[in-house]
C-alpha cells in the first residue's frame, strides 16, 4: 500500500524524507477555525521548515526552521482560533541500546512558531506520531504508528488517538487507520483504512469511532490508495488524492470541465493520483482535476470554491466547480500545504 509505505519509511534513513502528503484543516469549531471568506494564508512543509505564503503571488515567510541539523519537521496545522500551530518533529537519527530509532514527536507552538513544547515525545524506538488534526482549541487528533511482534512476527500498528493539550493525556478512537480529517462540526470523521486482505477503503464514522460507520469509497472503485481526504468548509463534500487504477474512468464519474495538467506520471514511490471528490453521505466518487502528482497533498481554501494541490510538479489551484487547475508555483517532494484564515 502506498500510504503505508509512506509511513513506514519514516522509521528508515531519512536523507530522502520530507513530509507525506497531507493538509491540516482543523475540526470542532470549524475547518481550522476558517470562516466562509477567501482571505487567507497557505501553510507549507517542505525539507527547509514550515512557511506561510499568500494563495497568489507573494513571497514565503519561515514560520518553523529545525534548528539541528537532520532534524525534519511535518504535518503542520491550525487550531481552530487560528492562534496555534500542531506539526510534527522527526529528530535526527539515533542508536538506542543498540536499536536505531528515528521516532517522531507531537509538537505546539503559537502561530509564529515561538513556544513549541513536546505535548507527546515518542516513547519506543521508531514510534511514529504523525498528520496532527485539531478537533477543538485543547484537542488534537493523531495517528501513532507502532511495530508490534506477536509469535515472533513483527508487524506494524495504525491507530488513530485523542490527545489532551494541556495533560498530554491519550486516548485511542480507531484502528487501521492512515489518514484522516474531521468534520467541521466536529462530529465525524473520514478516513482511509488499511484492510490488509482487501486493500484500502475510505470510510466515514462519529466522532467516537464506533457509532454511523460506512463505507465512501469501496475497493471496487479502484482508485486507492487514498491521501489527504479533507472536508469542505461547510462539512457537505470530501476531497482526496487517489490513483485511478482503471486508467480509463468513464465520463460518468468526471465532474464538468476536468482539465489534465500533465498526463506524464510523476510518481517516484507510488501511483500517479489525481483529486477527487465524494459527498460525505455517499454516492460514486467524481474525479476533479487529472494531476498524476506523486503523493499530493491538499487543502481547501475557507470559501469551498478552490482546492490547492502541493505536488513534486507545483503547487496546484484547483476550481472545484469546473475542475480548471493553474498551477502558482514550484512543487516540494513529498510537502504538505494546509490554509489558515487571515487576520
Amino acid at each position: 500500500m502506498q500510504l503505508r509505505r509512506q509511513l513506514v519509511s519514516l522509521a528508515l534513513p531519512i536523507s530522502l524524507v520530507v513530509a507525506c502528503a497531507c493538509s491540516s484543516d482543523g475540526g470542532g469549531s470549524g475547518s481550522e477555525g476558517v470562516a466562509a471568506s477567501g482571505e487567507g494564508l497557505l501553510i507549507v512543509a517542505t525539507s527547509e521548515g514550515i512557511y506561510e505564503q499568500p494563495p497568489g503571488d507573494g513571497e514565503r515567510s519561515p514560520i518553523i526552521r529545525p534548528e539541528q541539523r537532520s532534524t525534519f519537521v511535518l504535518d503542520p496545522a491550525v487550531s481552530p482560533g487560528g492562534d496555534r500551530l500542531a506539526y510534527i518533529e522527526q529528530p535526527p537519527p539515533r542508536l538506542v541500546d543498540g536499536m536505531y530509532d528515528a521516532g517522531t514527536n507531537l509538537m505546539i507552538a503559537d502561530r509564529d512558531g515561538a513556544n513549541a513544547p513536546a505535548l507527546y515525545t515518542h516513547e519506543q524506538p521508531n514510534q511514529l506520531v504523525r498528520f496532527p488534526r485539531w478537533f477543538d482549541g485543547n484537542t488534537v487528533f493523531a495517528i501513532v504508528q507502532e511495530i508490534t511482534t506477536d509469535g515472533g512476527v513483527s508487524r506494524v500498528v495504525y491507530t488513530l488517538q485523542r490527545f489532551d493539550v494541556t495533560t498530554g493525556e491519550r486516548q485511542l478512537v480507531l484502528q487501521d487507520v492512515l489518514q484522516f480529517d474531521i468534520s467541521p462540526d466536529g462530529r465525524r470523521i473520514v478516513y482511509a483504512k488499511l484492510a490488509p486482505a482487501t486493500g484500502e477503503t475510505l470510510e466515514i464514522v462519529d466522532i467516537d469511532g464506533r457509532s454511523n460507520s460506512r463505507t465512501l469509497v469501496p475497493v471496487d472503485e479502484m482508485i486507492a490508495p487514498f491521501n489527504t481526504p479533507r472536508f469542505s468548509p461547510d462539512g457537505t463534500r470530501i476531497a482526496f488524492a487517489g490513483a485511478d487504477q482503471t486508467q480509463a474512468p468513464p465520463l460518468g464519474r468526471r465532474m464538468s470541465g476536468s482539465v489534465p495538467v500533465s498526463l506524464k506520471a510523476t510518481a517516484i514511490d507510488g501511483l500517479p493520483q489525481d483529486i477527487w471528490m465524494v459527498d460525505r453521505e455517499g454516492g460514486r466518487p467524481q474525479l476533479v482535476a487529472e494531476l498524476k502528482e506523486d503523493l499530493p497533498s491538499l487543502t481547501w481554501d475557507g470559501t469551498g470554491e478552490r482546492i490547492f494541490v502541493l505536488g513534486v510538479q507545483a503547487i496546484h489551484e484547483v476550481d472545484v466547480e469546473t475542475g480548471g487547475v493553474r498551477q502558482l508555483g514550484p512543487g516540494v517532494f513529498h510537502g504538505q500545504i494546509t490554509w489558515a484564515p487571515g487576520d
